[in-house]
């Protein structure tokens, strides 16, 4: 199994039956390094994590099939890219980050 952390859409249910067909329970987790941001995107608010050494994101871990992740990239993949980082209780999981900062700042 793979482990996704998730940190604003996607750590809502029905988004993620909607991509994978079934629910899963998160674990909450934090990742330090980074911040929560909200860009707009076409006519939608979307959350976006971007570095910042001194803050952290409160999120969740989902543990997903490795074909489960590649069609949260497929949903993901406008604006995110994956990317492997460390969460404070050490485990390394899977996030969607922005893709461009400088098309949304």
């Amino acid at each position: 199994m793979e482990q996704l952390f998730v940190y604003g859409t996607l750590c809502q249910p029905a988004i993620v039956k909607k991509i994978i067909g079934r629910t899963l329970l998160g674990i909450p987790a934090t990742l330090r390094g980074y911040r929560r941001k909200t860009i707009h995107y076409y006519d939608e608010n979307c959350f976006v994590i971007i570095p910042d050494r001194r803050s952290s994101v409160k999120g969740e871990i989902l543990f997903v099939t490795k074909q489960e992740l590649q069609l949260f990239d497929e949903y993901e993949y406008r604006i995110y890219v994956r990317k492997r980082v460390r969460l404070t209780n050490s485990q390394q999981a899977w996030t969607y980050v922005l893709r461009d900062e400088t098309k949304f700042s």
